[in-house]
């Protein structure tokens, strides 16, 4: 099953990801929109690493006596949100960022819009390999997956667009660089830890059906049901808000030379 949704993910997301590479003007960056793809595959993988890291050292903070780090959470809220940022947020994103900057180093984004190009190829690669290697083993957990298989797109993507700001605004010498640099990290990673505290790692609504407690169980379920739901506006709005802004965002350039505007036919 994960094969088969990483395949069908991956594949739904190379999609998107081509059409947004040929929106770019006044012309598409090519061949090179491949690198981040390629950097994103080897992400799930060091993100994994990173994880294990964080538990071992855990593990060594807390003695070595094999306790869960939720335990010294006091509220299963706090355990769900903890356990996000621990288990996936931190690691995975943080791990992409390192990929999305190396990807604009390679590549040498000419606009602030191919820089979140970027990003998104980054998370296309990430999310095919995912899916591949967590994406369950049951039908159903995989179709309560398939409405967010953009997300990691997304995230890279609002990665991205931050980093290309906070470029745009040192290469005009405004203050701004600092903010968006700090921004391209924590939104994502924020928006990741709630997600994910909202589904994987809901504690509240894991023992409200372990123990039939009514109220944790339908306290957990109006969460995560608040949170997909935003989750998915906020994700189509900004693929139409990116979309919109194609040659705003084109005319913001990154190099000495910056891109001209596209004008359609009828505007020449």
């Amino acid at each position: 099953m994960g094969l088969l949704l990483g395949l069908l993910d991956g594949t739904l997301c190379a999609i998107l990801y081509v059409r947004m590479c040929k929106r770019e003007v006044p012309e598409p960056m090519g061949k090179k929109a491949a690198i981040p793809v390629a950097l994103g595959l080897f992400a799930p993988l060091l993100s994994t690493a990173l994880l294990v890291g964080i538990g071992l050292l855990a593990l060594q903070i807390m003695g070595g006596d094999g306790q869960s780090l939720a335990s010294f959470v006091p509220t299963y809220t706090l355990k769900s949100f903890v356990g996000a940022f621990l288990g996936a947020a931190f690691p995975e994103e943080f791990i992409k960022f390192f990929f999305v900057l190396l990807a604009i180093k390679l590549v040498k984004p000419k606009s602030i819009y191919e820089c979140g190009l970027l990003g998104a190829g980054v998370g296309t690669g990430f999310t095919f390999l995912e899916q591949m290697l967590y994406g369950g083993t049951d039908p159903v957990s995989a179709l309560v997956r398939m409405p967010f298989f953009a997300m990691h797109l997304v995230f890279d993507l609002i990665m991205a667009l931050f980093l290309g700001l906070s470029m745009y605004e040192k290469r005009s010498g405004r203050g701004g660089a600092k903010k968006y640099a700090v921004l391209a990290f924590v939104v994502p990673v924020l928006w990741h830890t709630i997600f994910d505290a909202a589904t994987t790692f809901n504690r509240v609504l894991q023992v409200g059906l372990e123990t039939e407690d009514i109220f944790l169980r339908n306290a957990g379920a109006v969460f995560a049901l608040i949170v997909l739901v935003v989750s998915i506006a906020l994700q189509i709005w900004l693929l139409i808000q990116y979309k919109k802004r194609t040659e705003v965002l084109c005319a913001m350039g990154l190099t000495q030379q910056s891109p001209r505007p596209h004008h359609s036919k009828s505007e020449r």
